[in-house]
């Protein structure tokens, strides 16, 4: 929802446009799966994630 409205239709964030399925899909894999998602790769996911945030943060918070 949110990627369909802010990203597709406002094009408000267009650089974030695939954080959020590939967030969602490591944290899927860290939870459900046997072999769990590595630790570096989820550093990485954790830094967009802290990106993303602070990004949304700047926007709301200019207004």
């Amino acid at each position: 929802m949110f990627t369909n409205k802010l990203i597709n239709q406002k094009k408000a964030y267009p650089r974030f446009k695939g954080y959020l399925s590939a967030l969602q899909a490591v944290r899927e894999e860290a939870d459900y799966k046997r072999v769990s998602a590595s630790a570096e790769r989820v550093k990485r996911q954790l830094k967009k994630a802290e990106d993303f945030i602070q990004q949304v943060e700047q926007k709301v918070l200019k207004r």
